[in-house]
């Protein structure tokens, strides 16, 4: 049975005279690692170290005129799994790698999920090195969970893959407004992740984006904005996937508001008396913003006439007083915030009051994006020392991850992750063979490859 070794032994007459002639399969012999002649007097050996099944044949030894023939009957070794696949865990929208290894190298690989056979595609993507078979399972939702086989001849290796699905929730819910009529009314919410698809009802009547109802997103943020707001008592739904909530919305009448008291005044009997009075509004509103982390931005909310007493502003009901990064200004009938720069926690509601008037806006903050500005580099190590991979990356805050071959590596004895700065560096110890391979740097999404040879 491959691969053990065989010896053939013939005897002759002769103890010396030319040298004789080995054959297999009708080829020719000549001395290698796997094939050893030897002669001692009038003993002659042929020896094969190691054998396949396809060294199967006719072995004929001649000398001179006279020769002598044997068979070689090699059984080809059982099929076998030498390295099985792991199981896995991870989330959903990423891609995994699976990987096993056989002995003797198998003439056909075969992969099902459960029951059911997998072919290349989009979706599947499958490798063949040698002993070595590679599956990837691109875009993980949470039905590509369960178990893995890889099958060749009578050997199978299986692996299960289970696969974290988001549960999609509310982390800043609705909240009820009371607002006056001719007002904007703004109701935000935030998702845990990013959805493509939302619905907003009013009285369970879906709106769309027009001149009375502005709808966008940020983001995991979601706001609507209904203008020219009439006196109502009404519903509002927000909906994304199995998430909904419900809160309400009441427009009051707009009060009068006076500059000025009515003043006594004396007339002459059968004469005219003349009493004004000023009706104060904002003819300006506040405008929705969105900036990137680190970027200015400005307020402006202006009043149909001067007014004495005092405005506030409040960004998620905290009242803001000017400071070095925060500037709140008042010249005349023109009331002004800026902020610079924006930082994420400033995201949420801005809130302009000045006696009984009072605007509303929303303030989207995006987070200033990841990026690798010194790309991971490939590298040669020696068996038995410590091999480095490191990057550089824009934000130190970031969520580091590192994979090997799709899987994920935790910190141990044997992998020393680090970020120092901007530096992020992975240290293989004791680096082995089998510690070659792709290995991914992970940064709030955005990820640097490269490969580790170890010979």
């Amino acid at each position: 049975m491959e691969p053990e070794p065989v010896l053939f032994q013939v005897e002759t007459n002769l103890r010396s005279g030319r040298p004789p002639r080995w054959t297999l399969s009708g080829e020719v012999l000549e001395p290698s690692p796997v094939v050893r002649m030897d002669r001692d007097g009038p003993v002659h050996s042929l020896c094969f170290t190691s054998t396949e099944s396809s060294m199967s044949g006719p072995v004929v030894f001649t000398a001179g005129k006279s020769h002598c023939t044997a068979k070689l009957s090699v059984k080809e070794r059982p099929l076998q799994v030498v390295r099985h696949m792991d199981d896995v865990e991870v989330k959903e929208n990423v891609a995994v790698t699976l990987s096993c290894e056989f002995a003797p190298s198998p003439r056909a690989i075969l992969w099902f999920k459960g029951r059911t056979a997998l072919k290349s595609s989009g979706k599947y993507s499958m490798k063949r090195e040698g002993k070595r078979a590679e599956l990837t399972v691109h875009g993980l939702l949470g039905n590509d969970g369960g178990p893995y086989h890889c099958i060749a001849g009578g050997a199978q290796s299986t692996a299960h893959v289970k696969v974290e699905v988001r549960r999609l929730k509310l982390v800043k819910n609705l909240e009820p407004l009371e607002v006056e009529e001719d007002e904007h009314a703004i109701f935000s919410c935030e998702l845990n992740y990013v959805v493509a698809n939302v619905e907003w009802l009013l009285n369970s009547c879906r709106l769309y984006s027009n001149a009375m109802y502005r709808i966008q997103n940020m983001g995991t943020m979601h706001s609507l904005t209904v203008r020219k707001l009439r006196p109502q008592e009404s519903r509002v739904t927000f909906k994304a996937g199995p998430v909904s909530e419900t809160t309400t919305l009441r427009v009051k009448e707009r009060p009068v508001v006076f500059l000025r008291s009515l003043e006594d005044v004396v007339g002459e009997e059968q004469g005219k008396v003349c009493l004004q009075y000023l009706h104060i509004t904002i003819v300006q509103r506040l405008k929705t913003m969105a900036v990137l982390e680190g970027e200015n931005c400005t307020f402006d909310c202006l009043l149909s006439h001067d007014v004495i007493e005092e405005p506030t502003w409040t960004i998620n009901g905290q009242l803001l007083v000017s400071d070095g990064r925060l500037q709140v200004v008042n010249n005349g009938r023109q009331y002004k915030l800026a902020i610079k720069p924006a930082i994420l926690l400033d995201a949420g509601d801005v809130v302009f009051t000045i006696k009984d008037l009072s605007c509303r806006t929303m303030l989207f903050v995006r987070e200033k994006p990841v990026h690798v500005f010194r790309q991971m580099l490939s590298v040669k190590a020696v068996p038995g020392d410590d091999a480095e991979l490191s990057c550089e990356i824009t934000k130190p805050e970031a969520t580091i991850r590192w994979l090997k071959n799709g899987h994920p590596i935790r910190p141990s004895p044997k992998y020393v992750i680090s970020l120092e700065d901007h530096l992020v560096r992975l240290v293989i110890r004791n680096a082995t063979i089998r510690d070659s391979g792709e290995y991914c740097c992970e940064a709030d999404g955005v990820a640097t490859r490269a490969m580790l040879e170890v010979r």
